[in-house]
């Protein structure tokens, strides 16, 4: 056990481990009890260089080391008293004991050695113990009497009384050690060392009370102590200041008189905790001043233990937080507005991360003020900058703020864009980025859309104006009188066109559907003399203009000259899909015989060249004795939009339409 312990220490124990063994081994009750006491002393000598050392630890792992010098040998030398009436002795005294650390004083009689006592502070006196006219004995007890010097080690040198009856009238005396000459230079300067280092440590612990007891007197926070019964033992001027009290009105009386009728409870439950050895931290509760006023405080609490390690009490350090408290509720309130934006704003620093997350960013990233704080916001959202972000950053610290578009990705991995305003704010002390984003991703999504539809709607218009001016040009090449009827009529069918076109969003028109607008003056006679029918199919917007202009142009000629100009003709027309490839016919029978125009005017250009041309097909024109039959043939993907009408297998829906 000894070789863990310091060489002082351990020098301490033998002492008294040889103190005890004379005490066994002499049959002298009064020498017996003399060696007993002086294991006695050297048992407390050894405790008290241990309880020097752990200070010493203690002091170098507490916060307030550094403001607290440790006395080393580098400072100023300690005084160290030497008394022999041979002044050769004294010489010797003085070559073994020969160290920058010790300020050696020399005194021939013990009147000299009194007034060296008188006019300085010793660590140690190093006494022959034969001196004339007072021997050392007598005098080591004359200075044990004097409060000043009573606690002055002695050592005493002889070369004469060393039987065990001086040796136990010299530890009577108060002596801590007893040495007889010839002295061993190094044991001598082994224990010189151990009182110095004793000596030293006493007043690097007076020091250390000195500075702890200026840190209770100045100190804003209260700092209280009181015994394991509750009853107040310290009371310093902060906790006068804090409660109102004086300390005489307080000390003696229980702290209770301190708490409020509604939290009485707490102190028996603080003082469990202490006697079980249990520090509280950071306890929030509230206080009652001598003016009936309740402040809000901070308690520390912690247990004091006696030098056997027994619990005897507690310190207490109260500090008010009513400032603290109640900028803490203006924030709760200022973070409760934020939280009813439907923006999502936090605050954060460049190095310390997110510190504030509301509601709304909670509801807009996904992610939760939990998960969110603490982290650096542009790795959390894996931000994507419009421009540079050191431009950001420094234009915040230049301007204060900045305002722009980021990029930002949610928690479930959508990408959003948002209208981001960086403002620079400071708040106790602190400076935090106050960011404020609003998610645009939809409006930014329709402002694209409605400059794709409006190049859209250019596009489009050129090429219906393109397909105007082919309808005027080649029905005013055909004939002159019927001009304004038959550029009418094939306008109108273009019309209808458009208005399916912009009723689906320009996203393609069903084929029935543009059927039946196509076929609207003969609404009455679909079902009857017109059957049409196919798969639920979608034409592309380019193929609903070529098919619309091509039925309308057949059913004109079928009112004029086919089947539709008599009573008992019928129109048959039919869809689908065949494989990869779209087909569409219009057939007609029972009706009387069309021959086959001399000329191709505009209906054969619209029937036939305009539908290849705007499906990249084959259009099949036949004018038999028994009806017109005219068939489009084209691949399935140039005209249909994907519309689930038509897929792998390649064959015709199963749920085909008939009108």
């Amino acid at each position: 056990m000894l070789q863990n312990l310091s060489d002082e220490v351990r020098l301490c124990y033998e002492r008294a481990a040889e103190a005890k063994e004379r005490a066994d081994g002499t049959p002298d009750p009064e020498a017996k009890a003399d060696f007993l006491n002086m294991e006695r002393r050297w048992l407390l000598l050894a405790r008290s260089c241990e309880f020097g050392d752990s200070l010493r630890e203690n002091m170098r792992q507490a916060k307030w080391a550094r403001a607290i010098p440790l006395v080393s040998r580098r400072q100023a030398p300690i005084n160290i008293l030497i008394v022999d009436d041979e002044v050769k002795n004294l010489t010797a005294l003085e070559a073994i004991l020969d160290d920058p650390g010790y300020r050696l004083v020399r005194a021939e009689t013990a009147e000299q050695a009194l007034l060296a006592l008188l006019a300085d502070e010793f660590a140690l006196l190093i006494l022959d113990v034969r001196m004339p006219g007072m021997t050392g004995f007598e005098f080591a007890q004359m200075i044990k009497q004097r409060k000043k010097t009573a606690n002055v080690p002695i050592i005493f040198l002889t070369a004469y009384y060393n039987d065990d009856q001086h040796i136990a009238e010299g530890y009577g005396t108060g002596a801590v050690d007893y040495l007889n000459k010839p002295i061993n230079p190094a044991i001598l300067r082994s224990k010189v060392g151990m009182f110095a280092e004793l000596y030293r440590k006493r007043h690097n612990l007076e020091e250390v009370n000195r500075t702890l007891a200026a840190v209770v007197e100045w100190s804003d926070d209260a700092i209280i102590s009181k015994d394991l019964n509750g009853i107040i033992a310290t009371f310093n001027p902060g906790a006068e200041r804090l409660f109102g009290y004086r300390a005489e009105e307080v000390v003696g009386k229980p702290a209770t008189i301190f708490i409020p009728r509604d939290r009485q409870q707490e102190e028996p439950e603080l003082l469990v905790r202490i006697r079980r050895g249990e520090p509280v931290h950071h306890f929030e509760t509230v206080r009652r001043r001598k003016d009936g006023t309740l402040v809000d405080i901070s308690l520390h609490v912690s247990p004091v233990k006696d030098d056997q390690g027994r619990i005897t009490g507690a310190s207490i350090i109260a500090r008010d937080i009513t400032r603290r408290k109640q900028a803490r509720e203006l924030l709760r309130r200022q973070a409760d507005l934020l939280d009813q934006s439907h923006d999502a704003i936090f605050t954060w620093k460049l190095r310390d991360g997110i510190a504030y997350w509301s509601r709304g960013a909670e509801l807009l990233y996904g992610y939760t003020s939990e998960e969110a704080i603490g982290h650096s916001s542009h790795e959390l959202l894996r931000t994507r900058f419009s421009i540079p972000v050191q431009e950001i950053e420094a234009q915040i610290a230049r301007e204060g703020s900045w305002y722009g578009e980021l990029t930002h990705t949610t928690r479930d991995g959508r990408t959003i864009v948002v209208e981001s305003r960086q403002v620079r704010v400071a708040y106790d002390g602190e400076t935090y980025v106050l960011e404020t984003n609003r998610d645009v991703t939809e409006r930014k999504a329709h402002e694209e859309q409605v400059q794709f539809l409006v190049r859209e709607v250019n596009h489009r218009s050129k090429n219906l104006l393109t397909v105007v001016y082919a309808i005027a040009r080649q029905t005013a090449s055909n004939n002159l009188e019927d001009f304004v009827e038959r550029f009418s009529e094939r306008i109108q069918a273009l019309s209808a066109n458009q208005d399916l076109l912009v009723r689906n969003d320009w996203k393609g028109v069903e084929v029935s559907s543009l059927v039946t607008a196509q076929l609207a003056h003969f609404a009455g006679l679909i079902g009857s003399r017109i059957a049409a029918h196919g798969a639920d199919l979608r034409l592309k917007a380019a193929s609903t203009q070529a098919i619309g202009l091509a039925i309308h142009e057949l059913a004109t000629n079928a009112a004029k000259y086919g089947a539709l100009s008599a009573d008992r003709g019928h129109v048959d027309v039919c869809w689908g899909v065949s494989g990869d490839s779209f087909t569409m016919s219009w057939t007609e029978r029972q009706g009387p015989s069309v021959p086959a125009p001399k000329r191709s005017g505009f209906g054969t250009i619209v029937l036939q060249r305009m539908v290849e041309l705007s499906l990249a097909g084959t259009v099949d024109f036949d004018y038999a004795p028994s009806g017109v039959t005219w068939r489009l043939t084209c691949l399935a993907a140039d005209a249909l939009e994907r519309f689930g009408g038509w897929g792998n297998s390649g064959v015709e829906s199963s749920s085909p339409r008939t009108r």
